[in-house]
């Protein structure tokens, strides 16, 4: 009897020894140790339950015997203590690196950890524990994000723009906050191309970049898909900056535009009924017609036929409705570009004026004169795509920042269309070798900037890519006259070559082999001295005579 109570106590203390975890008998193992080190004990597991919110940040190495142990929580995630880029992935790892003393405890602590039964509320089999691992995984990015976007909406509609918000629907606008709130969670360049639908089917390309610089909207158009009559054009464009100047946010709406029917537009007897910024339109017109804004707009000729209601309701009835909410502020702005409509209608030309933007904030710092400028350009049956990207190297090679921009294609009956360009500019700071400009020469250059500007603008429509790149990109010193002399002779050699060499200098006399030899370095200024003879043998003014 004594054998077997003597075989029990053994086996009661190794069973003890090996399950003192289990609840019900820790009470019996609390009695057999002294209570310092029990406190002790517990004060090591209630830090190590607590680390585990910090599991990731980097620290020392824990030892080589709890290196042998792999976790089997989860499978395949523990093949050392140290996760790929280093970091602990042992819970206790944290306790490790504050106290480097309590290592071989801590490893203990480890080892009971993971020689644990499972609990009665712990996933008993994979499937489980990847679903509870993908929840923990959701609720802690969803937790990340959130704070970012606390952080980034209230920056977000402080720095954009009031045009900006008064133009574009409200989930285009989630759509962009959503992107920014990525890229800042990422700790990323305001870098990105966001492709998005409106809500009657278009396609919206927006871009983000990280400047303001001049040249920005420029290389963003050269970025977009090769416009040709096959493909969807552009119908709309939305250039925005930051009033940081943090980033600028462009937007350009591919697809056919349609003026939007609304349930509220049509009356009982079935005629229009305007809207209120569409009366405030009128109204203004008919003022003018009476005589009221002669003094004041001296330029707006009360007896202008376009000026008439019928002519504007059939004018206002082509126009876009978010357009007509904001050009209704400025009434005066809106009679300017229905005569600038005008003047290019039933035609193929293109139309360009200036005005300076009195209700806008000042220039930004590289501005020459601190003020900013309305540039207005209408331009007859040209695509859209290509009118926006010669206008804008023409700004940027001529020295001009755009700060604002909008595009519409107005349609003009039987002729075709329209292309409508608004864009607010203002002319950069241009160095010059005494580094002295007075108001009255800023007065003067400005001027005479905007006047070749809007000559460069008429003669563009008609300039061809080889054209266009040669006196623009290559060599901008030879002017528009000379790059289309040197370029038209090139194309008259071609076929003149090509006759000569016979069948075989077909390829080798080809219009590029020509063009690149004519304009190379050691054979540019020989070609812009032919270009100028040229030139002054057929100048209509005064002619050369033979």
């Amino acid at each position: 009897m004594a054998m077997i109570s003597s075989d029990s106590t053994l086996i009661t203390k190794a069973l003890l020894r090996r399950y003192r975890h289990v609840a019900p008998f820790f009470s019996v193992v609390a009695s057999a140790r002294p209570m310092k080190t029990i406190n002790k004990d517990m004060s090591r597991l209630t830090l190590a339950s607590t680390s585990s919110a910090t599991r990731f940040i980097s620290g020392t190495p824990i030892s080589k015997k709890s290196d042998s142990k792999k976790n089997d929580l989860i499978p395949g995630a523990a093949q050392s203590s140290y996760g790929s880029l280093g970091d602990p992935t042992s819970p206790f790892a944290k306790n490790n690196i504050s106290d480097n003393s309590n290592n071989e405890s801590a490893a203990s602590n480890s080892r009971d950890h993971k020689n644990a039964n499972p609990t009665s509320w712990q996933p008993q089999n994979d499937a489980d524990v990847q679903r509870v691992t993908s929840q923990a995984l959701i609720y802690e990015l969803t937790r990340t994000t959130a704070d970012t976007i606390e952080k980034v909406v209230p920056w977000f509609l402080h720095t954009m723009p009031e045009s900006y918000f008064r133009q574009i629907p409200p989930y285009l606008r989630r759509e962009h906050v959503k992107s920014l709130a990525a890229i800042v969670d990422a700790d990323m360049d305001l870098y990105l191309n966001l492709k998005s639908k409106t809500s009657d089917g278009r396609t919206v390309h927006t871009f983000i970049r990280p400047t303001t610089q001049p040249g920005t909207l420029l290389s963003m158009v050269e970025e977009l898909p090769d416009s040709n009559p096959s493909t969807p054009s552009l119908t709309r464009l939305h250039v925005f900056s930051a009033a940081d100047n943090s980033f600028s946010l462009n937007m350009f709406v591919m697809g056919k535009s349609e003026p939007m029917p609304h349930e509220d537009s049509v009356t009982e007897n079935n005629s229009a009924a305007p809207r209120p910024y569409r009366d405030a339109i009128l109204q203004f017109a008919s003022e003018v017609r009476n005589g009221k804004y002669l003094s004041e707009y001296p330029d707006l000729n009360p007896r202008e036929v376009c000026f008439g209601e019928s002519s504007l309701q059939c004018y206002l009835s082509k126009c876009r409705d978010n357009y007509l909410k904001v050009i209704c502020e400025h009434p005066e702005r809106f009679l300017r570009q229905r005569m600038l409509f005008e003047s290019v209608s039933g035609t193929e030309g293109c139309e360009a004026r200036v005005e300076e933007a009195v209700h806008e904030s000042a220039g930004s710092a590289n501005s020459a004169n601190g003020k900013q400028y309305w540039l207005d350009v209408a331009m007859a049956n040209s695509l859209p795509q290509i009118a926006l990207e010669h206008t804008c190297r023409l700004l940027f090679v001529q020295g001009f920042d755009v700060n604002k921009a909008r595009l519409d294609v107005i349609p003009d009956g039987d002729n075709g269309n329209v292309t409508m360009l608004r864009l607010l500019v203002h002319p950069i700071i241009v160095d010059t070798e005494s580094g002295v400009n007075s108001n009255a020469n800023n007065v003067v250059d400005t001027k005479s900037r905007f006047e070749r500007l809007k000559y460069n603008l008429k003669r563009s429509k008609w300039l061809d890519d080889t054209t266009m790149k040669l006196v623009f990109e290559d060599e901008p010193w030879l002017g528009v006259k000379r790059g289309e002399i040197i370029t038209a002779m090139c194309n008259l050699l071609h076929p003149i070559f090509t006759k000569t060499a016979g069948s075989g200098g077909s390829n080798f006399y080809s219009k590029h082999n020509i063009l690149q030899t004519v304009t190379n370095s050691g054979s540019i200024g020989h070609a812009a001295k032919i270009a100028d003879l040229f030139f002054e043998r057929f100048d209509p003014k005064q002619p050369m005579d033979n």
